[in-house]
């Protein structure tokens, strides 16, 4: 088939395992890919390319879907990328280098899914997205946007944009740093906007969350994506919410949970965000590992009310879905990173390498330092590993159980209470005691002979006048 006749190609360069493959510059490729001027669909992701995205995207005027996801390639995101008026899905993340502003794609009047999540973005939102009335889906999380332009702020109550639009529409702006954003009246399941405007603030990291603490925690146990649990003298709270692809809703006083990352190309289900086992768990403690939370690009559990100081931190794995025989369900390959406080403590991280099989556990233990009384824990896909093996959507971070312990004794209220209200029954009594003895060495009741008798019938009774007030 000529390239001059092709109505419809669709290119997919996915790679199974773009660790074991060299890097490659799609500069060096043949310009005829240029000529390919009826392409309608195009996926570069999960690659090793280098370089920049090449500028001969502009010849495929015709594109209708542009997927760039964790491909290699360097920001910033091609200008003429504003020529592709086609286009109705783009999608682009994991961008590397320095950076950039956002790219000029107003002209792109029939766009109805955007993700430019994780591509160094800084500099303005542009107003003109408030404009695209098909526009069903964005996703800008994870990058450094700040100021709205003035006139079309999205979130302000003039111009209700996002918060006027019903739950089919999508929006994540998690991750960024805005800082015009007004309190939303409330947190909605399909609007995530955790740390889009925190200001470095732990406690509080979206507007709608309130900072009141009933009391002091010193240890939470989560059961991630599975039912209240008990191990031991340990309960392990329940977190079996269906979650979602921009889904933050606090209901919880002590933790959250934020989840980041669309399921593209097949009709999401709640199994793409809570994984069940798939065979019988012969582990200790299975009940923790019959289920696990999972995403597609990132989640975060953000943990608030604890006391400042030093926290053992264990985070359980063991990986449920794909197989470790020679079914299709063994050809997968997860592999994620993990951040507590915002620092790396696992890069590269493969469950069943760790774990030394599939439905076995590994967990990891760390000390944190909380300073202003929450712990952030994340796990994030970052390109690597397979994408659609086992299936589509299942690839990205994975997590059975998590412990935050104090590493210092919380204060014996008990004990303390107990303390008080022997002092109170004591101190008068001793008081009591020291005053009779006084009156008695005085020789006012029967002690040493007191020199003024007169004195001593009138201090009989006093003592007996105290204990009765």
């Amino acid at each position: 088939m000529s390239v001059e006749s092709t109505f419809i190609l669709v290119i997919h360069i996915w790679l199974l395992n773009a660790l074991l493959v060299p890097t490659i510059s799609l500069e060096s490729y043949p310009l005829a890919l240029a000529n390919l001027t009826k392409l309608k669909e195009l996926r570069l992701s999960s690659n090793n390319f280098s370089g920049r995205i090449p500028d001969f995207i502009q010849s495929w005027k015709q594109l209708d879907k542009l997927e760039i996801q964790a491909g290699g390639f360097s920001g910033p995101i091609p200008s003429n990328i504003s020529l592709l008026t086609g286009i109705t899905e783009l999608r682009i993340s994991n961008l590397l280098g320095d950076g950039s502003g956002f790219p000029n794609i107003e002209p792109i009047k029939g766009m109805t899914y955007l993700m430019l999540s994780n591509c160094n973005l800084s500099g303005s939102f542009p107003p003109y997205l408030t404009t695209m009335t098909r526009l069903k889906t964005l996703d800008l999380s994870f990058n450094r946007l700040k100021d709205i332009l003035q006139g079309t702020c999205f979130l302000d109550p003039s111009q209700p944009w996002i918060e006027s639009r019903n739950t089919r529409y999508e929006f994540d702006l998690s991750y960024n740093n805005f800082t015009e954003i007004p309190a939303p009246t409330n947190c909605k399941e399909t609007l995530n906007l955790f740390k889009s405007s925190w200001g470095g603030n732990y406690s509080k990291p979206v507007e709608c969350l309130t900072d009141v603490c009933s009391k002091d925690q010193y240890a939470v146990h989560i059961n991630c994506g599975g039912p209240e649990t008990t191990i031991g003298n340990t309960i392990y709270e329940a977190d079996d919410e269906p979650g979602g692809a921009t889904k933050y809703v606090p209901k919880r006083e002590v933790w959250q949970l934020s989840t980041t990352g669309h399921v593209w190309d097949v009709r999401p289900t709640e199994d793409d965000y809570i994984a069940q086992n798939n065979s019988v768990l012969r582990m200790s403690n299975s009940q923790l590992y019959t289920n696990a939370r999972l995403t597609p690009l990132s989640l975060t559990y953000h943990v608030r009310c604890l006391v400042n100081g030093n926290y053992t931190v264990k985070i359980h794995f063991a990986e449920i879905v794909i197989r470790g025989n020679r079914s299709f369900y063994s050809l997968g390959r997860r592999i994620f990173d993990v951040y507590i406080q915002d620092k790396v403590v696992l890069k590269d991280f493969d469950i069943v390498k760790e774990a030394q099989g599939v439905d076995k556990v590994y967990i990891h233990n760390s000390t944190a330092l909380v300073t202003d009384r929450a712990l952030e824990i994340r796990l994030h896909w970052a390109g690597k590993g397979t994408t659609t093996s086992p299936k589509i959507g299942i690839y990205g971070p994975l997590i059975s159980a998590i412990d935050i312990e104090s590493q210092f004794k919380p204060p014996n209220k008990g004990k303390r209470k107990r303390l008080i209200v022997a002092g109170a029954v004591v101190l008068p009594l001793l008081f009591i005691f020291v005053l009779l003895f006084t009156l008695w060495w005085k020789g006012y009741l029967g002690g040493k002979k007191s020199r003024d008798p007169g004195l001593q019938r009138v201090f009989v009774f006093f003592p007996f006048t105290v204990m009765i007030a």
